[in-house]
C-alpha cells in the first residue's frame, strides 16, 4: 500500500520514523523483498503494537508463494503463525480466521501437496487449545470456529474421533472451571449432530448420559438443556435405552432449576419419541412437571404444553430441526418454526457465569439492611430462581399469599413454606407501640386443611363431593375458635414470616422487605393450582370415589385428557387467583392454540371451545390479536360448518375491537371469509364499515390492508352486493389523503368493474355515480384519482371498450379542460398509453377518434411542458 502522507502533528506523534518505517505495515505477502517466513517472522518480532494487531494474511501466502518454497518453509511459516496464539489482543481475530485460512489451504492443496496437512497438524489443535482457555471471549470464539469448521466439512472423520472428541470429553471433566465445564457440555451436544450417528452414538451418549447424573446441579442443568441435540442424530433403539430414562429421571431431580430444564425441552423429544412411549412416560412427566412444587418448573411446563400437545397428532405435524443459529427448532412440513411466544419476565439464568451462579446458590444473599447496600437486585432474583426446591421459603419475599375458594385449591402439608429459623428473628423495635397493627390484632389465621386427611376418613365411600366435606370440616374449627385472644387461636411457636401486603409475583421489593414499617403477619401457605383432580394430580382419590361418582374419559384417545384439561385451564389463567403466580399464562395458551386444534380435530373441538372464547374475551389487548391473527388458521381446521357457528360470533366482536386487534383480523379477511358459508358471509358484508373508522387516523397503512383484501373478497359475492356495500367501501378510501390508499382503492375499484360488467346496467349506473363524485369533484385531488381509474381499467381490461367510450371516456376528455396541470399530465398520459393503445378507439369509422385528435393537438400545445411532453404520440 502506499504510505500515508505525513503531517506535522503525526510526524511528530512518532518521532524517530521516516516514511520507511511506516510501510512495514504492509501484509506479508506484498513484501517481496523477503521470503514468506521471513515475512511473518518479521511481524512475529516486531515490537511496535500497532503493527503487531496486524494478523498475517497467510492466505495470500498460500496463493501466491512457489509451490516448491512453501513446501519446504511450510512447518516453520505454521510454527511461526501459531505463535500469535500467545498473544492475547492477537488471539481472538486468529481464531476468528481460522476458517478462511484452512479454505485456501484446501482450495490450494492440489497446487502444493503439504497444504493438505495444515488443518489436522496446526490450525485444529489451536482451536482445540483455547477451548479449554479460562477467558470466557476467548473459548467461545473457539467453540464458533470449531463449529464453522465442522458445517464447511473441512474437518474429516479421523480428525474428529481423534483430535476432537477427546478434547471435548476432557473438558466435560474439568469440575474445577465451571464455565469451561457448561460451556463443554454445550459445545458437545452442539456438534452431535455435526459429527454423525456413529461417533455420537460410540463416543459422546455414554459421557452425556454420566453428565446428566453428575453431582454438580449446574452440569445436570445445562445437560438437561441440550438433551434435545442429541436426539436429532441417535437411532431408536440407544434413545429408548439411554437417553429417555436418563431424561426421566432428570425430571425428578431434587434441584428445580434441572426440572425446569427439562421442562423446556421436553417437546423436542417428544417428537422423536415412539407414540406409544409419549403417551405413557412422557405425558406423565409433563404432568408431574406440571404440578411440580416450583412455580418455575410449573410456569416452564405450561409454557411448553402446547407445543408438546402438538407433538401427538398422527400422522406428524413437526419435526425436530435446527435452524441458522445451530438452536433446536420444531418445524412443520413447509420448514415453517414453531417459536415459543415471548414474554416479560425474568430469566432463569440472566447474564451471569455459572461461577456467579453457584456462588449465589451456595452462599446466597444475606437480607437485612447491612448487606443490601451495593447488592445487584438481578443477583438477588438469581438466587432465589437457582436455589433449590425450598427457595419460596428461604425468603418471605418470594412467596406470595394467595386466597381462593377452598373447593378450588389444593392443600398440602408439604407444601407449608416457612423462614430460616437463622434469618427469620423478627425486627425489634424501640417503641411497643409501634409493633401494633390493627389489621394483625383482628387476624384470624386460617386453619390447616389436609385433604388426604378427609379423603381418608370417608372410609372408602363418597357420597358428598369433596368439596362438602371441606366446607364441613371448615366449620368444625372454624366453631372451636373464640374472639376472645386478639390473635385467634394463632400458635406462637409456629415460626411465621413477614411478607408484604402489596408484593406481586417473585420480584424482590426491597423497598418493603427492609422497610421497619411493621407488616401483617400470616401463615405460609403455597396455592397450588386449582383443584381440578384430574388423572396426573398429585392426590389420587379413585379409591375412594364409587364408581357411581366417577367421571367418564371423553372419548378422544390421541392426547391425555389432563393435559388438555391444564391447557384449557391456561386461557383462564389471568382471570384465576394464580395470575400472579403464572403471568401471560394466557399468552401462551393463545399462541399454540391452533396446533392444539389441529392436534385433537375438529371432532374434538368441544374440548377447546371455552378457551377459545375466554381467550377471544381476553382483558388483555395481546391476547386478543394473538386470537384475532390465527382465527383463519382455526377455521380452516374446524369447516366451513363449525366456523360459521363458533367463530363468527367472535369474528363479530374483533370488528369493533381496536385497531392493534383488528388488524389481525383484517390481514386474514379474505381466507376467513372465504371459509364460512355463504349466509354468514353476506350477514358480514354490511359489518365491514368497522374497518373505516380508525382509532388513529394517521395510520394509512390499515386502509391500504383494507383495499387489498376487499379486492380478494370480490369474487366471494353476488354483484348487487359488491356494488352496494363493496362498492361504497371502495368510494370512501378514493377519497382517502394518502396516494398509497387511493391507488389500492383503484385497484379494488377496477376488481369491482370486472366482476360485475356482465351487468351492463349495473357496471353503468355506478360508474356514472363514480364519474358523478370524482369527475366532477370541486377538489383537484378526486379529479386526479378518477383519470387514473381510467387508465386502470383499460390496463385491467375490466369492461368492454365499446361501454368504456360511452360511460368513462367523456368524462375523461373533459377533464383535459382542467386548470390543474397534473390533472391534465394524467389525462395525456391516459389517452396516449391506454387509449389510443386499443384498437376499438383508433379505427377510423369509431365515433371517438376525432375528439381524441383534439384532444391530443391541445394537449401538445399546452402551456406546461410536462403536459407536452406526456402527450406525445407520433402513432395516432
Amino acid at each position: 500500500m502506499p504510505p500515508r502522507p505525513m503531517t506535522k502533528s503525526s510526524a511528530g506523534n512518532i518521532a524517530g520514523f521516516d516514511q520507511g518505517d511506516y510501510s512495514s505495515a504492509s501484509p506479508p505477502g506484498s513484501d517481496t523483498s523477503l521470503t514468506s517466513l521471513l515475512g511473518v517472522e518479521k511481524y512475529v518480532q516486531n515490537g511496535d503494537s500497532f503493527e503487531r494487531h496486524w494478523v498475517p494474511d497467510v492466505q495470500n501466502i498460500f496463493r501466491t508463494a512457489p509451490a516448491d518454497l512453501l513446501t519446504k518453509q511450510l512447518p516453520d511459516i505454521m510454527k511461526t503463525f501459531s505463535k500469535f496464539a500467545d498473544d492475547a489482543p492477537l488471539k481472538s481475530e486468529l481464531l476468528k480466521v481460522i476458517p478462511d485460512i484452512a479454505a485456501q489451504a484446501i482450495e490450494n492443496s492440489q497446487r502444493v501437496e503439504a497444504l493438505k496437512d495444515v488443518l489436522g497438524e496446526y490450525l485444529l489443535p489451536l482451536v482445540l487449545r483455547n477451548l479449554g482457555c479460562s477467558d470466557t471471549g476467548y473459548h467461545k470464539i473457539a467453540q464458533a470456529t470449531l463449529v464453522q469448521l465442522l458445517q464447511r466439512g473441512y474437518v474429516t472423520r479421523v480428525q474428529a474421533e481423534i483430535k476432537i472428541c477427546p478434547s471435548i470429553l476432557a473438558l466435560t471433566s474439568m469440575e474445577n472451571q465451571m464455565d469451561v465445564n457448561t460451556s463443554a457440555v454445550s459445545l458437545m451436544s452442539k456438534l452431535a449432530p455435526l459429527l454423525g450417528k456413529d461417533i455420537t452414538e460410540r463416543i459422546l451418549l455414554k459421557r452425556f448420559t454420566e453428565l446428566c447424573s453428575s453431582s454438580l446441579f449446574y452440569v445436570r442443568k445445562q445437560a438437561a438443556s441440550h438433551c434435545g441435540y442429541f436426539c436429532t442424530i441417535i437411532g431408536k433403539e440407544e434413545f429408548e435405552k439411554t437417553l429417555l430414562p436418563c431424561f426421566l429421571a432428570q425430571c425428578q431431580d431434587e434441584i428445580w432449576g434441572v426440572r425446569k430444564s427439562c421442562a423446556e425441552v421436553i417437546m423436542f423429544l417428544s417428537s422423536v419419541c415412539p407414540a406409544e412411549l409419549r403417551r405413557t412416560l412422557l405425558a406423565d412427566a409433563v404432568a408431574k412437571l406440571l404440578h411440580d412444587e416450583c412455580r418455575w418448573v410449573r410456569m416452564a411446563a405450561f409454557q411448553t404444553l402446547g407445543g408438546f400437545i402438538a407433538t401427538f397428532a398422527e400422522p406428524p405435524l413437526t419435526s425436530i430441526d435446527l435452524n441458522a443459529n445451530g438452536d433446536l427448532v420444531l418445524v412443520n412440513k413447509d420448514g415453517n418454526e414453531f417459536r415459543s411466544a415471548g414474554i416479560e419476565g425474568v430469566s432463569s439464568s440472566g447474564s451471569l457465569s455459572a461461577k456467579e451462579l453457584y456462588t449465589l446458590f451456595e452462599k446466597g444473599p444475606h437480607l437485612n439492611e447491612a448487606s443490601t447496600e451495593g447488592t445487584d437486585l438481578r443477583n438477588l432474583d438469581l438466587y432465589y430462581m437457582f436455589n433449590d426446591d425450598n427457595s419460596e421459603s428461604n425468603v418471605g419475599s418470594c412467596v406470595e399469599v394467595e386466597t381462593t375458594p377452598l373447593s378450588g385449591v389444593e392443600v398440602d402439608k408439604n407444601e407449608v413454606k416457612t423462614g430460616s429459623s437463622s434469618n427469620a428473628d423478627p425486627v425489634k423495635h424501640e417503641d411497643d407501640l409501634l409493633s401494633y397493627n390493627e389489621y394483625y390484632y383482628w387476624h384470624l389465621s386460617p386453619p390447616e386443611v389436609d385433604v388426604r386427611d378427609l379423603l381418608d376418613d370417608a372410609d372408602g365411600s363418597l357420597d358428598d363431593s369433596v368439596e362438602d366435606l371441606v366446607t364441613n370440616h371448615l366449620e368444625e374449627m372454624y366453631a372451636g375458635i373464640k374472639l376472645d385472644s386478639p390473635k385467634g387461636d394463632i400458635d406462637e411457636t409456629q415460626p411465621i414470616i413477614e411478607i408484604s401486603s402489596d408484593n406481586k409475583g417473585d420480584n424482590l421489593d426491597l423497598k418493603s422487605e427492609f422497610s421497619r414499617t411493621p407488616k401483617p403477619l400470616y401463615r405460609i401457605v403455597e396455592i397450588f393450582p386449582p383443584l381440578r383432580f384430574p388423572k396426573c394430580s398429585s392426590i389420587d382419590i379413585s379409591a375412594n370415589i364409587t364408581d357411581a361418582t366417577k367421571v367418564t374419559e371423553p372419548p378422544q384417545k390421541i392426547v391425555p385428557h389432563c393435559l388438555v384439561e391444564d391447557f384449557v385451564w391456561m386461557a383462564r389463567g389471568n382471570n384465576s387467583t394464580n395470575s400472579d403466580m403464572f403471568p401471560d399464562m394466557s399468552h401462551h395458551c393463545a399462541y399454540a392454540l391452533p396446533a392444539v386444534v389441529l392436534t385433537l380435530g375438529r371432532d374434538n373441538w368441544h374440548l377447546l371451545r371455552d378457551a377459545m372464547n375466554i381467550l377471544a374475551k381476553h382483558t388483555s389487548y395481546k391476547i386478543r390479536r394473538i386470537v384475532a391473527s390465527s382465527l383463519h388458521e382455526v377455521a380452516v381446521i374446524l369447516g366451513p360448518e363449525l366456523a360459521s357457528t363458533d367463530l363468527s360470533p367472535l369474528f363479530e366482536e374483533f370488528l369493533k375491537d381496536l385497531d392493534e386487534v383488528r388488524i389481525g383480523v383484517l390481514n386474514n379477511l379474505f381466507l376467513f371469509m372465504q371459509l364460512i358459508n355463504v349466509e354468514k358471509r353476506t350477514v358480514f358484508l354490511p359489518k365491514l364499515d368497522e374497518f373505516l373508522r380508525v382509532d388513529n387516523v394517521c395510520n394509512w397503512r390499515f386502509q391500504e390492508q383494507l383495499a387489498e383484501q376487499l379486492t380478494q373478497c370480490v369474487q366471494l359475492f353476488r354483484p348487487a352486493d359488491v356494488v352496494k356495500y363493496i362498492g361504497f367501501y371502495a368510494q370512501a378510501l378514493m377519497f382517502y389523503n394518502v396516494a398509497a390508499v387511493r391507488q389500492a382503492s383503484l385497484l379494488l375499484v377496477t376488481e369491482i368493474v370486472k366482476h360485475i360488467s356482465k351487468d351492463h346496467g349495473l357496471t353503468s349506473s355506478y360508474l356514472s355515480e363514480i364519474a358523478e363524485r370524482f369527475a366532477h369533484s370541486k377538489k383537484w385531488k378526486p379529479r386526479q384519482t378518477f383519470a387514473i381509474l381510467c387508465a386502470e381499467i383499460l390496463k385491467k381490461e375490466a369492461m368492454e371498450p365499446e361501454e368504456f367510450g360511452i360511460v368513462m371516456l367523456p368524462h375523461l376528455l373533459d377533464l383535459s379542460w382542467d386548470p390543474v396541470p397534473n390533472i391534465r399530465l394524467v389525462v395525456a398520459d391516459c389517452v396516449v398509453n391506454c387509449v389510443v393503445k386499443t384498437r376499438y378507439f383508433v379505427e377510423p369509422e369509431n365515433e371517438h377518434v376525432e375528439s381524441l385528435n383534439n384532444v391530443l393537438r391541445r394537449l401538445q400545445a399546452d402551456k406546461d411542458r410536462d403536459v407536452r411532453m406526456f402527450a406525445e404520440c407520433p402513432t395516432f
